[in-house]
């Protein structure tokens, strides 16, 4: 009879990245809104 094994979390699959050296990399939040708002002000002025 087969045990039960750990699935992998698919959507942590698409989100983080491990490294070579066994690290997680991950991608920062709210960057796009950061860039959206700067080129809103730069057309305005």
């Amino acid at each position: 009879m087969a045990k039960n094994k750990m699935k992998s979390h698919r959507g942590a699959m698409k989100r983080l990245h491990v490294t070579g050296s066994g690290k997680v990399k991950r991608n920062k939040a709210y960057k796009k809104e950061a860039c959206a708002r700067q080129l809103l002000l730069q057309v305005q002025i």
